[in-house]
This record gives structure tokens, sequence and C-alpha cells, in this order.
């Protein structure tokens, strides 16, 4: 049946597009029809449409043909109206690409595809392809489209540029499109997409465009630092970031658009953190997700996810830094996280996880029940949110088993050991091998199962061999992980006597250390990870002595030993000299004496022509030592308060020091002989030379370690080398000037005094004595006395060194990287031996500087000295100096002298000196002081007077 009604009937079923293109009442109604819906021009409804002509009558035929013809002309036409016409229906389409992006994306391929196209003015056809690229970076799947969005915005971009229009609206496109091709294939961009974003910043018009444009570029660096971890620009992106921040402060969506970039920017350093233990990026990612987060309105959706990561990664930097602060800080942050999560947050798991462990971990810095139950507590509930599946639920689990088992530490009940390890076993159960969550869930089960058992029994078999997995798993990947899970190994390894177990422990440490050690970009991070295994070289000793391999033990610490310098100075650990090199030194020089300081079992290890011995030293524990450090440092930084307090604990802990190591140790020496002592970390803060033991028979009533033998100070064995050609060149730097520090009354004379024993010499004074001008003489010199001023610096402790005209210091850091190859240098200055103790088994110090800088031996005072002392010292080490001793002989006859004689002794000694010609200056300047003391007295006995000097390095002969 036919008819009017008829086709109104047969209309209704069709699609609504067709229905609005049929009964359109103009032209702008049948574009409006044709934009809704792409199928038309596509010949979608053809059919349907013929269909309908077919069965109209004469009134209805004429408007359908006409509709017919329109649609073949939009397909087929090459003529400028048609390609206008196909424009402003793709325009229409694009007002609605939102619900509909599939569309505008087929019309503006129409569009580009006509011949007619080239008809257009050059304007007309930029904005075409500008258009073209919106829609295909608006449609799915996106490894498909966008590469053909920037395509399109490349070409308008070359459109424009050849036409003398303004390109950076379309640049801006094409480096947006490109972030995000790069964000999902995880490849950092070329160079000249920074040079790019850099121009679609220059060219941006107006607050909001420059703000997006700026994030952009901030994105650009972000992606280049993803690639190849250069920190030049995850600062650029910082700062970029921060730049587009101010840029947005009145503008909520641009300020949300740069907060978002900046929590990217966060994650990716917690990333490569994450890879490579680079505790710097750990801290610049907190600082980032803080000022993200700080950006971030407090009821938006986004602040759950920045309160969130932002505890979780002071959580992170709390169990390296241990700063309380950050940890109370993560907790309140998760705790927002949570609380400001709606409800059925998939997120919200994850969350309350975080906030679980975080309670956790501050119950153990608090001793506070509540928050171990509050923890345990949270961890529970969360388990439940996870999915059945998820790999975090696993992690959830292991949490809660780690918990129970601080549980059952406090109270003892046997229900919360047994119930950790069923869920241990099932946390392993659920992620299967090749996993990257896996190796914690090992690491984790084989801590459990270690507190399970004392014995070494099938629980700690399983445990040995979870905890070898989880380290093979995670080498490559995480090594601070390894390193963490090989520290908790390795005690519970030595407690049991399982040292071949403790020995293969040892060795994943260590490997892991290095690496994280190597991997960071600066000092600071360094400190941080060899702080953090500072137990690590005495375990490692212990292990392979329970091992019987005593030599293997000394290995272990020398290998932590001046690991600083080495990354300074580029070195590998190549460089750490084996066993045969040690024997073969020590039968040289003299046997080497290794101080190990422990927790448990304390030792010495006495490396000689023959072999290496074990020396137990019980009472040389760690707590001991930090201790006396502890007081020893508190003594000194108050000694012009109360100077009596200072002499004082300088002799307290110089007699303890005698009891706990150099007592035993001297004991195996022969008296008289040579001992190089490697002490490391906290015992090198320590004056070992000047430990003392009562004896009546000695003028000072004591006996100090430095009469029974000539004693040295190593920072490593590697810094030992064969003495140079004796040359006689010496440079002197006398009291520079200006400098902020107290003029120092005698370093003139003092280096006049030097010069009497050398051929040649030469001296900068005054403002000649600058960093760059010691440096350059030093290169002619044999010898370089400094008689000036020395800085420490406590957080840098690269940045300590000796204070040079107009306030310059002659670092650490630039003595490495400048080199000083001479055969001594005599530092005459305060604390230029003062070793950093922030470092638990390195010695940090000038003097260990100067050694790896290529001097072969140093004087250097570990404290501040008064002036006269360093003066009647080193005059005195001068003149016993002489050909056939060695430095660290004459040092030793040096400080006995200043300790010993009385003040009449002295004088006559000074009478001697002018006697041999000595020059008058330096008689004179010695004679006067020591005239007006009591002739009878000895006023340098104390050790905090003559004890500030030590011989670090070769025994280099005059």
């Amino acid at each position: 049946m036919t008819g009017p009604n008829a086709i109104a009937r047969q209309l209704d079923r069709q699609a609504p597009a067709l229905v609005g293109f049929v009964r359109a009442m103009s032209p702008d109604e049948a574009e409006q029809a044709m934009a809704s819906d792409a199928g038309l021009l596509a010949g979608a409804y053809d059919h349907a449409l013929d269909d309908l002509i077919n069965k109209a009558e004469s009134a209805q035929l004429s408007a359908l043909v006409q509709r017919r013809a329109l649609l073949r002309m939009l397909r087929e036409d090459t003529g400028l109206p048609t390609v206008q016409q196909l424009c402003r229906i793709a325009i229409r389409a694009g007002r609605r690409a939102a619900e509909d992006p599939g569309t505008a994306l087929l019309l503006w391929q129409r569009v580009t595809a006509n011949p007619g196209l080239s008809a257009l003015p050059p304007q007309a056809r930029v904005q075409i392809f500008n258009q073209l690229g919106i829609a295909h970076a608006r449609v799915p799947p996106a490894d498909e489209h966008e590469p053909a969005a920037l395509s399109a915005f490349e070409q308008a971009v070359a459109l424009a540029e050849a036409s003398g229009e303004d390109a950076s609206e379309f640049r801006f496109n094409a480096v947006e499109v490109r972030l995000r091709i790069r964000d999902r294939t995880e490849q950092g961009p070329p160079g000249d997409d920074v040079t790019a974003a850099r121009t679609a910043v220059e060219q941006a018009i107006g607050p909001a465009r420059r703000t997006g444009a700026l994030v952009h570029l901030g994105d650009v660096h972000r992606l280049r630092f993803a690639a190849d971890g250069r920190t030049e620009d995850l600062e650029a992106a910082a700062v970029t970031l921060q730049e587009a921040l101010r840029e947005a402060q009145q503008d909520k969506e641009g300020c949300e658009t740069a907060a978002g970039a900046l929590q990217r920017l966060a994650r990716a350093a917690f990333r490569r953190y994450e890879g490579d233990g680079r505790l710097d990026l750990l801290d610049r990612a907190a600082a980032l997700m803080e000022t993200a987060l700080r950006a971030t309105p407090a009821n938006a959706a986004e602040y759950p996810p920045r309160a969130s990561d932002l505890g979780m990664l002071l959580r992170e930097r709390f169990q390296h830094r241990a700063d309380p602060a950050d940890l109370w800080r993560a907790v309140e942050a998760l705790r927002t996280a949570v609380r400001r999560s709606p409800p059925g947050d998939p997120e919200q798991a994850g969350r309350s996880m975080n906030l679980g462990n975080a309670l956790t971990q501050l119950y153990e810095l608090t001793g506070r029940e509540l928050l171990l139950a509050e923890g345990l507590r949270v961890l529970e509930q969360a388990i439940d949110r996870f999915p059945a599946g998820d790999p975090e639920r696993a992690g959830c689990i292991s949490a809660v088993s780690r918990n129970l088992r601080i549980r059952y530490a406090r109270h003892g009940d046997r229900a919360d050991l047994d119930r950790s390890l069923r869920l241990d076993a099932e946390a392993l159960d659920a992620v299967p091998a090749g996993r990257p969550e896996r190796a914690m869930l090992l690491f984790n089960a084989a801590n459990g199962l270690a507190r399970s058992t004392a014995r070494i029994d099938d629980s700690w078999r399983k445990a040995v061999t979870l905890w070898r997995e989880g380290s093979a798993d995670a080498a490559e990947r995480d090594p601070a992980l390894v390193l963490n899970g090989a520290l908790n190994w390795l005690p519970s390894a030595l407690r049991r006597d399982a040292h071949g177990d403790a020995v293969e422990a040892a060795g994943h440490a260590q490997n892991a250390l290095g690496r994280l050690v190597t991997a960071q970009d600066n000092r600071r991070g360094q400190e941080d990870w060899l702080s953090a295994a500072r137990r690590l070289p005495g375990w490692a000793a212990q292990a392979h002595l329970g091992a019987g391999d005593p030599e293997r033990a000394v290995l272990a610490v020398e290998r932590s030993r001046a690991s600083l310098f080495a990354q300074q100075l580029h070195r590998s650990e190549a460089g750490t000299p084996d066993v045969p090199a040690l024997h073969d030194l020590a039968r040289r020089v003299g046997p080497f004496a290794y101080l190990v300081p422990a927790d448990r079992d304390p030792l010495g290890l006495v490396v000689d022509g023959d072999g290496v011995r074990a020396l137990p030293l019980p009472e040389l524990t760690e707590d001991a030592v930090t201790s006396a450090m502890q007081r020893l440092y508190r003594g000194y930084f108050h000694r012009r308060a109360d100077p009596d307090g200072w002499r004082d604990v300088f002799d307290e802990v110089a007699g303890w020091l005698w009891t706990a190591a150099m007592g035993p140790l001297l004991d195996r020496v022969p008296a008289g002989g040579v001992l190089q002592l490697l002490p490391g970390g906290l015992l090198g803060t320590l004056p070992l030379h000047a430990a003392w033991t009562p004896d009546p028979t000695l003028a000072t009533g004591r006996r100090y370690a430095c009469d029974e033998a000539v004693l040295t100070l190593l920072p490593g064995a590697s810094v030992l080398r064969t003495d140079r050609t004796r040359g006689r060149r010496l440079l002197t730097v006398a009291d520079p000037a200006p400098t902020s520090e107290p003029p120092l009354r005698w370093a003139a004379v003092e280096t006049v005094a030097a010069g009497t024993a050398f051929g040649t010499t030469v001296t900068l004074r005054d403002a000649d004595a600058t960093p760059e001008r010691v440096l350059a003489r030093a290169v002619d010199a044999d010898v370089v006395h400094f008689a000036c001023h020395g800085r420490t610096e406590m957080d840098s402790p690269l940045g300590s060194g000796l204070v040079l005209a107009g306030d310059r210091v002659l670092t650490v850091a630039a003595l490495l990287a400048a080199g000083m190859p001479v055969r001594l240098v005599v530092a005459s200055a305060c604390e230029s031996a003062f070793v950093h103790p922030r470092v638990p088994d390195e010695v940090v110090s000038l003097s260990a500087g100067l050694l790896y800088a290529g001097a072969d031996a140093v004087l250097a005072s570990g404290f501040a000295v008064d002036d006269l002392t360093a003066f009647l010292l080193t005059t005195r080490f001068y003149d016993r100096w002489r050909p056939g001793a060695t430095g660290p002989q004459a040092l030793r006859e040096a400080a006995c002298f200043v300790r010993d004689t009385t003040n009449t002794e002295k004088l006559f000694w000074v009478r001697q000196l002018a006697a041999e010609g000595w020059p008058h200056a330096v008689t004179e300047a010695l004679a006067g002081p020591l005239g007006i003391e009591s002739p009878g007295e000895r006023s340098f006995a104390a050790p905090a007077d003559w004890a500030a000097f030590t011989w670090w390095g070769s025994h280099v002969r005059a």
C-alpha cells in the first residue's frame, strides 16, 4: 500500500538522522541532520532512501529525489561550493563531538579527501587540518588515531608557516598530542619537542593559553626525564610547572591542569627512585607532590589521590631519613586521603593499606599500642575492599602479617605468629612468579619464618630459600628492597651461627648497597644509604670469620672504606687491594689493624705479612663508640666556655679507648713497632693514638698508645703509595687574608721554621694565598705546609677545607677534582683532620681527601689547638724529620717531646736550634712564651694539647 500515510509510517521506522534529513524544511535543517550521523554521507542509508523514493507519490517524489541528489553531490562533486558546505556540516558535527566524536572525524576526513580543498584560501585549509587533528585526538583507540592527529596538526603548522600565518595554536596542539603519544609509549621525546614546546610558550596569547603551553613544556621535560633520568630535565619541568601555577592563580581550570602535571612529575620522579634508589629524587617527588596538593581545593575530586601520594612519599622517605616529622605528616595525609575518598572509590583500599602501614611504623617509633591496634584494624578492613586477584590485596595481607608479628614481639601470643605465617603463605599463593610485587612478599614471608624459630631447621631453611629467591628476583629492578631483605637475613643467620647463609646474605647486601651508592646524584644520598647499612661491614666480617675465611673478612671491611671518595673520583671497587697485596704492604710498612665496632662480637682484624688474625674487642660496641663520640664532641664544642670540662672528657674517652681497643691491639704488636690503624666512621673521630693507661714510672704518670708503637691512620689501604723521589721543594701558605677568621699570631714564623728543612721555599700569604694559586704552585712542590684556619661543614663534608684569602675555602671536593700529588701535606690548621661522624664506616676528613687527591701523606690536626702548640710541635717535627727518619717517627718524637719535657727543657732545645743556625725569628718566637711559663712544669702535657696532630698515609722519609 502506498500513499502519504504509508510513506510516513515507513519513514518512522528509519534511523533518526534519515528522518530528520528527509523532513528537513530548509538547507540548514538538512545540514544539521547530516552533521548528526556521518552514515548519511557515507551511504549507509542509500538503500532505505531509494526504497522511499520507489514508494513515494508524485507530491513527495520531488523532495526525496532532491535529497538523494544532494547526498551524491556532497560525495562526488569537487567544486568550491561543495567543499564549503561539507565544512559547514563538519563544523556542526564538531559542536557535539563530546557525545559523538566519530561523526565529526568522518566528516572532516571527507572534507580533506575532497580534491576541491585546494581551491580554498590557505587560512581556511589551515583551520580544516587543525580540526581534523582535534577530531582524531578525540577518537579511540589512541594508538590508531593519535599519530593521525599529530600528522594533521603538523600539516596545519606547515601550511600556516608557508602562508605567513600565526602557527602557535597548531604547534601547541601538535606538542600536546606528541606528549600523549610519548606518555602512552613511555618513550622520551627528542630535543626538537622541547624547542617546539618553548616556541608554543613564547607564542601563546592570553593567560589560559600560556598556562597550557607551560604545562606542555613541563610535560616534555618530564618525559625526557622519565626516559633518561637527567636531573636537568626534572628541575626544568618543576620550574616550568610552578610558573604555570603562578600564571593560573585566577584560573581554576588552569590551576588544576598545572597541579595535575606536577603530580605526574612527582610520580615520574618516584618511579625513577624506585628503580635506582636515588634519594634526591624521593626528596624532589615529595616536594612536588606537596606543591600539587597545596594547589588543589580540599573538596576537589583530585584531593584524596594527591594526599595519598604525598603520604606514601613521606612514609618512604622516613624509612631512609628517619625524620619523625615525615612519618607524622604521612599519617596525617593518609588519614585525610582515606576520609575524603568517596564511597565506592576503587583507590580507597590502597589508600587504607598505606595508612595501616604508616600507623604500624608510627607505633614502632613511639611505642603507642593504640597506633598498632588502629593500623591492624585499617589493614584488615582494606583487605575486604580489594577485589579478588588484585596483587595489592596480597600486599595488604602481607602487611597484616607483619603487623601481627610486631604484636607477637610485644605480647608473645603464639596465635599472632601462627596467623602471620598463614597469611604470608596466602599472599605468596596469590601472586605468581615473575610479578614485580612478589619479591616484597618473599622477603616478608622469610622474615616471618625466621621469627618462628631460633634453630637451623626446616623453617629456617625455607626462610633462606625465600630470601634467596627474593634477592634474585629484585636484584636488577629494586636494589633497595634487596638491601633491606639482606639486612634482615644477615643478622638472623649470625644469631644461629649459620655462617654460610650469613656470607650469602652479606654478598647480596654489599652488591645492592654498591649499586645504590653508585646511582646517587649527590653525596647526601650516598651517605644516607651507607648510614642505612651502617652495620653491614661488621656483620660481613663476622660472617666470613665464622665461615673460616678471615681474609675475606678483611676485604669485606676494606670494601666499605672510602667508598664515597671512590664515587667522587669515579673509581670502581677495582682499586681495592686484594689479600696478597695487603700482605705485601704489611711486610713492607708494617701490619694493618682494622677496627670493627659491632653490636654483637666487635673485633679487630690484624693483617701482617703472614696472615690475618682476629682479635675480640668486646667493649668496642657500636653503642659505646657512639657514646664516646658524642661526649667528646660535646666537650669540644663547649671548650671555650668550659676548657677544664673539655680536657676531662678527652682524658675519659682516651682512657676508655685503651681498655676497649688499643691495649688489646698493642699486645699483638712488637714494642716500638709500626701499626697502621683503619678505624672507620665514628671510631675515626676518636683519639686512638692518645689512648692511655696509668704508669707511675713515666713522666706524666701515663703510658700512651703512641709510646708503644709508631701509629699512622688510613681511610683505606688503597691510599698507601711507594715513596716518591725525595725532593726539597716546599710551598708554604701562611695566614691568608683577608678572612673572617682571627689572625694566627705564629703562622708566618711557623712557615719560616718549616723552610729551614728545605732547599727551595715558595710562600703564599695574605691576598696571594688563593685556592687557584695554591693549586697551581703545588704542582711544583714536594711538601706543602698550610698555616691557616680550617673550616668544617658538618652537613656537607666535601665542602670542608682550608680557609684562604677572601674567605674562600680550598675544599675537599676541589682537591679531589684538581689533585695534589705531593709527598707530604702539613695542615697546621684547626680541624684539618676532623673526621665527620655522619658516615658510619668511612673516614671523611680533609686529611683523607688529600690522600685521595694524590698526596702520599698528611700531618694534620683533628681539633682546634692553641696556635703556640701547633708552632711548637711542627717546629720540633721539622727538626726531627731528618734523613733516614720517617714522618710518623718524627711526629711521634715531636708529640712526646711537647708532652713530656718541662718548659726548661724546651727552652734548652730552642737554644740548641739557635746554635745550629735556625732563623732568629723562629727561636725568639719560641723562647718568648716558653720563658714566661713555670720552668719545672709540663705546660703541654694534657692530651687535649699535644694529641691534636695525627699522621695519615704513607711513611715518607726525609
